[in-house]
């Protein structure tokens, strides 16, 4: 299987996402304005909030961690992340389809 044809086979979904780290309590939920609020645990420090997001963003989904990539705001709250999906599958409220 080439990768153009594998790609006919994946939906990918682009979502702002606003970041807090060192949260009370872990939480992932859509605002009003459909940017994902993500809380996590983690610290900035090191990746660690960035891999903190990627997990949290995967379970909420439902799809594995290596689905999901931060393509942009790497070092800052503000991200724009790339969730890749089998066709068909529920979107979960994810945005706009790229």
């Amino acid at each position: 299987m080439t990768l153009a044809s594998r790609d006919r086979h994946i939906g990918r979904t682009r979502v702002q996402v606003k970041v807090t780290p060192r949260a009370k309590r872990p939480e992932v939920r859509i605002g009003s304005d459909g940017v994902w609020v993500v809380k996590v645990l983690e610290p900035a420090e090191d990746g660690r909030a960035n891999a903190a997001v990627v997990e949290a963003i995967a379970d909420h989904v439902g799809v594995a961690k290596r689905a999901v990539h931060i393509v942009q705001g790497f070092a800052h709250r503000m991200k724009l992340v790339e969730i890749l999906r089998a066709e068909g599958r529920d979107r979960a409220g994810c945005g706009r389809d790229t």
